[in-house]
C-alpha cells in the first residue's frame, strides 16, 4: 500500500512537470538558413529563433566577425521581439552572412543559456549545412576575349560646356585681333609720316614766333615753357619718329636713346630744357631770366644741329607751301573783312532810306 502511493505521486509529478513555469518544454529554439546553397560571394541570412513565456531571460550566443571558418558575418543586428498567437514571446536575430571559398560547411548548434538562482541552464539548437558553389563553367564554349566597355551616346547637355568654352575663346580671339588691328591702324595715323614742310623749318618758325611774343618778359613763364616743350616734342616726332607728344620727359629721352641719338652735348641741352619746362608747368617754379634766354637759345641749337639737310628743291617747295598757306589764310581773312564791310554798308544804307 505504501509503495502504491509512492508510484501515484511519481506519476502525478511526471504529468504536471512539463507544465511548470520556466520548464524547457515551453521554450522552442531553432536556427535556419534562408538558403542551403549559394554561389561564392552571395549573401544569405542565418536566423536564430526563440519562443518562450514571459519572465524568462534567455541569453543569445555572442558572435564575432565569422560564423564558422570561411563564413563571414556582414550584419549582426539586435534582437527583435514580438508576441505570438499563444501569448509567448518570439525573439529573433537574422545574421547576414557570405562566403568566398567553395565547399560544404557545417554550422554547429548554437548555445542559449538561462541564468537561474546559482545555476545556468543551456539549450543547444540543431546543426545546419551550407553548400557554397563556384560559377559553373561551360567547357564546350570557346574562350572569348574581354569585351571593351560600350560607349554611351553623347547627350547635348554634355556638349554645352564645350560649346560655351569655344564661343568664349572665339570672342577673346576676335577682340584681340580687332584691338591689334585698330592699334596698328591708329599707330599709322598717330605716327607722323614725312611732312611736306621739314620739321626743323616748322620748329624754327615757331621758335621765332615765341621769341617775338615775349611771354616770359610778361610773367608768363608757364606758358612760355609749355610752348618750348610742345615745339621740341613736335620736332622730335617729325625728326626721329617717336611719340613725343604722348610721352613724359623721361620717356622721350629713353626713346631718343633707342633711336641711336649719340650726341651727349645736345642730349644734355634737351634734358635741361625739358626738366625746366616740367618744373615751370607743374611745380610753380619761376626760372631766372638767364635760364629763360638760355632755354630758347638751346632749343634753336638743338633743332639746327639735329636737322636733316634737305636739298634745295625740297626746302624751296616747303617754303612755297608755307607761303601759299599764309596767302590763303590772308585771302580768307580779307574776304571776311570785305563781307563785314558790305554788310555794314547795307545796314547804313537801309537806315538812311528809312
Amino acid at each position: 500500500m505504501r509503495n502504491t502511493g509512492l508510484y501515484i505521486s511519481l506519476i502525478i509529478f511526471l504529468l504536471f512537470w512539463p507544465l511548470s513555469p520556466g520548464s524547457s518544454q515551453e521554450i522552442a529554439i531553432s536556427t535556419s538558413l534562408s538558403a542551403d546553397t549559394m554561389l561564392i560571394g552571395d549573401q544569405i541570412y542565418y536566423s536564430l529563433r526563440i519562443k518562450q513565456p514571459e519572465g524568462i531571460n534567455i541569453e543569445f550566443p555572442v558572435f564575432g566577425d565569422t560564423l564558422v571558418k570561411n563564413i563571414e558575418i556582414l550584419e549582426n543586428p539586435g534582437i527583435d521581439t514580438s508576441i505570438t498567437e499563444d501569448g509567448r514571446l518570439l525573439l529573433k536575430k537574422d545574421l547576414l552572412i557570405t562566403g568566398f571559398d567553395s565547399g560544404s560547411y557545417r554550422i554547429p548548434g548554437q548555445k542559449f543559456s538561462i541564468a537561474g538562482e546559482g545555476t545556468t541552464k543551456e539549450f543547444i539548437s540543431g546543426e545546419d549545412m551550407l553548400q557554397i558553389m563556384t560559377m559553373p563553367l561551360d567547357t564546350a564554349q570557346a574562350i572569348f576575349d574581354i569585351k571593351q566597355p560600350y560607349g554611351a551616346s553623347l547627350q547635348f547637355i554634355e556638349l554645352v560646356p564645350y560649346i560655351l568654352g569655344l564661343l568664349i575663346l572665339a570672342i577673346i580671339i576676335f577682340v584681340l585681333v580687332y584691338y591689334l588691328k585698330r592699334r596698328k591702324q591708329g599707330a599709322g595715323i598717330t605716327m607722323p609720316g614725312k611732312p611736306l614742310i621739314p620739321p626743323h623749318i616748322t620748329a624754327l618758325q615757331e621758335l621765332d614766333v615765341l621769341k617775338e611774343e615775349r611771354l616770359w618778359q610778361n610773367n608768363r613763364e608757364k606758358e612760355y615753357y609749355s610752348r618750348i616743350s610742345s615745339i621740341l616734342r613736335l620736332y622730335l616726332e617729325g625728326r626721329y619718329r617717336i611719340f613725343a607728344m604722348e610721352q613724359t620727359s623721361d620717356e622721350i629721352l629713353d626713346s631718343l636713346l633707342k633711336a641711336r641719338f649719340n650726341d651727349n652735348r645736345l642730349f644734355e641741352k634737351l634734358k635741361t630744357i625739358l626738366g625746366i619746362s616740367d618744373l615751370a608747368k607743374f611745380a610753380k617754379f619761376r626760372p631766372s631770366p638767364d635760364m629763360n634766354e638760355s632755354s630758347l637759345l638751346d632749343a634753336y641749337i638743338f633743332v639746327n644741329e639735329t636737322k636733316i639737310e634737305e636739298n634745295e628743291k625740297d626746302v624751296q617747295e616747303g617754303k612755297v607751301l608755307a607761303d601759299s598757306q599764309d596767302e590763303q589764310k590772308a585771302d580768307a581773312e580779307g574776304e571776311k573783312a570785305d563781307d563785314e564791310a558790305k554788310s555794314e554798308s547795307r545796314t547804313e544804307q537801309k537806315k538812311s532810306e528809312d
